[in-house]
């Protein structure tokens, strides 16, 4: 399956996941306007059926939207210049166990794209990745909707809210078809911190 971005491609290039450089070479190439930017890859066949097999352990949608940091790693700022900021989690040994990306557009405080890379034992080669496009309210500035889209599929996530203040939040997997809602969800400002520290792995302490 082949995919065209609706969201546009100038904040979530794959190649921002490979080097800082090249992200920034490829933001300032693309247009702006989502019906002409692309962003063209194989995506594997069939599709996750639930949220949580789309994310394969990078990101979570409950309670917040959040990004984990694998355990025993530390947090690095690798660069900043105003309209990205890149973040390594290091191992002890010094290598690279991911690398977050955060996309600004128009000089505006709020992140418009959230890359997350899942780097191999060598600490180099990106073995896994999610890209996450955010629309916000106008009015008070929160997350209304998500895109994403990672090698096993892509989703679209749209905010309902309600009058007695809690939100939910509906999952349309677009690979496999399924829907699912997850419920009291908390609402990005695109500025708080996306960190969480990732739950511990099947059999260990």
């Amino acid at each position: 399956m082949r995919f065209t971005s609706p969201f546009g491609a100038a904040t979530i290039a794959l190649v921002g996941l490979l080097s800082v450089g090249t992200f920034a070479n490829a933001a300032e190439s693309l247009p702006h306007d989502p019906t002409t930017s692309v962003f063209d890859f194989e995506l594997a066949p069939g599709g996750p059926t639930t949220l949580e097999e789309l994310s394969n352990g990078l990101f979570t949608f409950s309670p917040r939207f959040a990004v984990f940091r694998p355990r025993g790693t530390l947090p690095y700022e690798e660069d900043s210049r105003g309209w990205f900021t890149s973040t390594l989690f290091l191992k002890s040994n010094g290598k690279t166990s991911r690398r977050l990306t955060l996309a600004y557009e128009g000089g505006k405080e709020q992140a418009s794209g959230v890359e997350i890379a899942k780097m191999a034992q060598d600490g180099t080669t990106v073995e896994d990745f999610a890209k996450i496009k955010v629309r916000y309210d106008k009015d008070d500035n929160l997350a209304t909707g998500y895109w994403i889209t990672t090698p096993r599929g892509m989703a679209l996530l749209s905010v309902t809210r309600h009058q007695n203040r809690t939100n939910d939040l509906s999952i349309n997997l677009l690979d496999s078809g399924v829907s699912q809602v997850l419920q009291d969800v908390q609402l990005w400002d695109g500025k708080s911190d996306l960190l969480t520290l990732a739950p511990r792995e099947s059999g260990t302490p």
